[in-house]
């Protein structure tokens, strides 16, 4: 398997030394710094942290949603198109008939006062010319993609359960078949039955489809069992990436294995978590070292005065961590 800041040889999205930054009162915040990896045909990467790792900043860049106070640099190339340079028409294209997303929460994502048809009819319309009579007919079909009665297509999001109306978000994502979608936490606020339920219907319709997944997530164990590789984010930088069943039975950097040891797993095999003391750092003033090194059992005097760099520790699996610098320097 390939490393994941190469690019594969069928790769749909490609990120390169990708940097947000976003203006505050307390001077620019460096939400995300030298990001890189790629996602081929049919993949899922699974890009996992706390909450403000960056994660999320990393989706809307790549779906150009970033707001006009974010600076964003690097490249992004979706099929070998710069994404970063698309604007009118182009963007409008590259948005949901190439990228869509599944946000997070999807009572927030929906529209409370249309129906679900309404809202598949009009991002329908947004992008095809059809006239609205063609764009209903295409509501049945995929509904049904997700495993809903097309009979609901007259209700409101409030009349639904919490699973439906993530059935729906996706119907809403797929509606134009596009070639990569972004889930992020694509299972937040639902029970742990609804959680499996969706994750193996997002399973079912990338084998249907053939689409690829950018699934982002807090939840190490929910998404490495989907995920064909891993990306691990803390404070805005890649500390771990590789292979998923490899990054979960042998973590390398320290973060990744405080966040498997925090984490229940699904299968019941342990009763307890560790806690992970500490919290994240301040990006408004990041530190000139690892960023870990305050909440890391296994710092050294001088981890914390130099940035450590991804370093090859395997076929495919890369670690910036300190304590493996004697290892070849991943360019």
């Amino acid at each position: 398997m390939q490393p994941s800041h190469r690019q594969p040889d069928d790769a749909v999205l490609e990120v390169a030394g990708l940097n947000v930054t976003f203006g505050s009162a307390h001077g620019p915040v460096h939400a995300v710094s030298d990001v890189s990896f790629a996602i081929g045909r049919g993949e899922v990467l699974g890009l996992v942290g706390e909450s403000g790792s960056g994660k999320s900043t990393v989706a809307h860049a790549v779906l150009r949603l970033l707001p006009p106070s974010a600076r964003c640099t690097g490249a992004v190339s979706f099929r070998g198109q710069d994404v970063l340079a698309l604007s009118g028409a182009g963007l409008r294209k590259y948005r949901w008939e190439g990228v869509s997303l599944v946000m997070q929460g999807a009572m927030n994502a929906l529209n409370p006062v249309s129906t679900i048809e309404s809202q598949i009819v009009d991002v329908i319309r947004a992008h095809r010319h059809v006239s609205r009579r063609e764009a209903r007919a295409s509501v049945p079909e995929l509904l049904e993609l997700v495993s809903i009665d097309p009979a609901r297509r007259g209700s409101y999001p409030h009349e639904l359960s919490g699973g439906m109306r993530q059935r729906c978000v996706i119907a809403i994502a797929l509606a134009l078949r596009p070639d990569l979608v972004v889930m992020d936490e694509p299972t937040t606020a639902l029970d742990v039955v609804v959680q499996r339920s969706i994750m193996d219907e997002i399973d079912r319709l990338r084998e249907q489809l053939g689409f690829s997944v950018l699934l982002i997530s807090h939840d190490l164990d929910l998404v490495a069992e989907r995920a064909s590789r891993l990306a691990i984010m803390y404070a805005g930088r890649l500390v771990e990436t590789g292979p998923a069943a490899e990054v979960v039975t042998s973590p390398r950097h320290p973060y990744t294995e405080a966040l498997l040891a925090s984490t229940l797993p699904v299968d019941g095999s342990e009763d307890r978590v560790t806690e992970l003391p500490g919290r994240p750092p301040d990006l408004t003033t990041p530190p000139a070292g690892c960023a870990f090194f305050p909440r890391c059992t296994k710092a050294q005097p001088g981890h914390d005065k130099e940035l450590p760099l991804l370093r090859a520790v395997g076929p495919g699996h890369e670690v910036a961590c300190h304590l493996y610098e004697q290892t070849e320097v991943v360019t």
